[in-house]
């Protein structure tokens, strides 16, 4: 229990902290009530992002209020027991009396053990908020951005000036409780001044970068909410030898920016607080205080220098502008450049060996590359109904085009304009934003293109010539304009009639088409099939012209030589008759029978006899052989 040697004192400082307290919890319902109103009528991913601060502060200010009640029931406590201890017939209490002075234990019971339970809570909140707001993460300004801004702005003034107002309250011992309130309330007003810039931003047509920002505050309220777990988890171990009365779900972090002045003693009080003893009196600490904003002073000085550090990456042109002026006659290529620091001097470059692409029409979602894309037919509604292009729909037998023709269609379709930057300084310097303007200039090509175009051709066979010349006159154009672009590729993808409403004819354009790329189909098919038979078949006829011509030759070549042996053998038997049997004989001996086992036997010994086995062996028996001759 908070000890004060004022009694009166200590009744007076719960006055005050209940009458903020209640201030904060009717002010931070006012201003959820307002928040959910203009939400949902504006829209607006960071004014919801402010709501989760100020839900909060709902719960610290009711959280003071009890402290508050059971501080001013201690207090009054107090001094009941300091009368009672005067009275004259005696200096101590009677046991009956002392009994019904609860309210000091019950103050020590809440001071010990809700702090856990709002730390907790404050976790809960915050985690349980940003899984709702998750739902909202696509949801950009939708509504009225003057009534966005005005009721961000207006919030935004009462969020500063009695956050400043609570902080300041909070110096006070017995006001402590209020700190937190003031710091939840002082990130509300960041969070919406952000929410005023995004509402004007998108009030001029200028993309404003809510959507990173909004997570970059998602995790900031993510890393406050594990602070307070952490701050829990750790007060187990902190020494209990000082008076130090913080309680732990202050936010030490929010305490470093909502009191500019006093950072080194929120440090100081931290340090003290959490080790047990007064550290910020030792001459280490001393020394490190006084070095601190020189180091700091120097580090932010180092940091604006290296600013004036620039390196052009590989594929990348560039040139430095000082005070907004061009002081490179020529693009600078790779390497590393200096310059005046920011903001007197810049660099500016692009990559130019990277295609940029810009599309016209139907704006495809963004997908997850790892993700399988989604096939949408024709006839299932999707995209926006102001992705359309008017064409000219000819009368049959009749080709007038849309000024001529009194027939109209919408045509959506998707046109991906592939391009690389070509000059630099045209490309950057002499429009706000070239991408944008291409975008328009292609969009303007394209309306008129089709105006004097035919559906079925855009849908079907004409598609290929409709991209070569649009990709021709935007690069014309985008030349005039000074753009400093090249047009490398200028596609058609998803070009099909409206889907939804009344008149849907998607289906049977569906059937249409269908029936034409089917037309297409059936004649590639005939060119492929004789572009692989009649190839085939010349193949096939030169090689039986040729099978023939070699057999020819080779017939006539062997009836030649065999005349020409069968003339020499004849002069040759004419010659020597005997002679001619004789190598005729012995040739065929030794040819034909070359195989075969041959017996010689003299005709001069007629009256042996001979017994001769014919019998031909399997395989060779050392009976057999003749031992002279194996080893020949």
């Amino acid at each position: 229990m908070e000890k004060y040697d004022d009694a009166r004192g200590a009744a007076d400082g719960a006055k005050t902290t209940f009458g903020m307290a209640l201030f904060g919890t009717v002010s931070s319902i006012i201003l959820l009530i307002v928040g959910v109103l203009t939400f949902r009528s504006t829209g607006g991913v960071l004014f919801l992002l402010a709501q989760i601060p100020i839900l909060l502060t709902l719960l610290f200010s009711v959280s003071a209020l009890v402290y508050a009640v059971l501080a001013g029931n201690v207090a009054r406590e107090s001094e009941e027991k300091r009368l009672l201890a005067n009275r004259p017939e005696s200096r101590l209490l009677q046991s009956s009396e002392d009994v019904r002075f609860t309210a000091g234990r019950t103050f020590e019971r809440f001071t010990r053990f809700a702090p856990y339970v709002i730390a907790v809570l404050h976790a809960l909140i915050t985690f349980g908020c940003l899984r709702f707001v998750r739902t909202y993460t696509a949801t950009m300004i939708h509504g009225s951005t003057t009534q966005l801004g005005v009721a961000a702005a207006l919030m935004m003034l009462f969020c500063v000036f009695s956050g400043a107002f609570f902080i300041g309250q909070s110096r006070a011992a017995y006001c402590r409780w209020l700190r937190p309130i003031g710091a939840e309330l002082v990130v509300s007003f960041f969070i919406l001044a952000l929410s005023v810039v995004a509402a004007i931003c998108h009030r001029n047509g200028i993309i404003a970068p809510d959507g990173w920002i909004g997570r970059i505050i998602r995790y900031l309220l993510i890393l406050l909410a594990a602070e307070m777990i952490f701050n829990g988890i750790i007060e187990f171990y902190r020494p209990r030898t000082t008076g130090e009365t913080r309680p732990l779900f202050e936010s030490r972090l929010l305490a470093l920016f909502t009191e500019p002045g006093g950072v080194m003693r929120n440090v100081a009080s931290a340090l003290d607080y959490q080790f047990g003893f007064k550290i910020s009196g030792t001459k280490l600490y001393a020394l490190t205080e006084r070095a601190l904003f020189p180091l700091l002073l120097v580090g932010a000085l180092v940091f604006w220098g290296s600013t004036a550090i620039h390196e052009i990456k590989t594929g990348e042109r560039g040139f430095r502008t000082s005070f907004g002026r061009i002081i490179d006659e020529k693009d600078l290529g790779p390497g590393i450049y200096w310059c005046l620091p920011y903001p007197f001097g810049a660099m500016q470059k692009i990559s130019t060996g990277t295609l940029q692409k810009s599309f016209v029409g139907e704006i495809p979602e963004k997908e997850n590359p790892d993700a399988l894309k989604e096939i949408v037919l024709w006839t299932e509604q999707h995209g926006r109904e102001n992705d359309q292009f008017i064409v000219a729909v000819p009368q049959e037998g009749n080709d007038k085009t849309l000024a001529e023709s009194n027939s109209i269609a919408f045509i959506r379709m998707t046109v991906p304009i592939l391009y690389r930057v070509k000059n630099l300084r045209q490309y950057l310097v002499e429009h706000a934003s070239a991408e944008r303007e291409l975008n328009l200039l292609g969009n303007e090509i394209i309306t008129e293109y089709l105006a004097s175009s035919s559906m079925d051709a855009i849908m079907s066979t004409g598609r290929k010539a409709a991209e070569t010349d649009l990709m021709q006159k935007l690069q014309r154009r985008a030349d005039e304009a000074n753009l400093g672009v090249e047009i490398v590729s200028l596609s058609i993808l998803d070009a099909h009639p409206p889907t939804g409403g009344k008149e849907d004819v998607a289906a049977s354009y569906q059937a249409v088409i269908g029936a034409l790329e089917q037309k297409e189909t059936s004649i590639l098919e005939a060119d492929a099939y004789a572009a692989r038979t009649l190839p085939a078949a010349k193949a096939d006829a030169e090689e039986r012209i040729a099978n023939a011509k070699a057999y020819e030759h080779q017939v006539k070549t062997v009836a030649a030589a065999e005349s020409e042996r069968f003339a020499t053998q004849l002069k040759t038997y004419l010659v020597m008759p005997q002679m001619f049997k004789l190598k005729a004989y012995l040739e065929l001996l030794e040819n034909e029978s070359a195989d075969m086992r041959k017996f010689i036997i003299s005709s001069k010994l007629r009256d042996e006899i001979y017994e001769l086995n014919f019998e031909k062996n399997d395989r060779l028996d050392l009976l057999d052989a003749q031992i002279t001759t194996l080893g020949k």
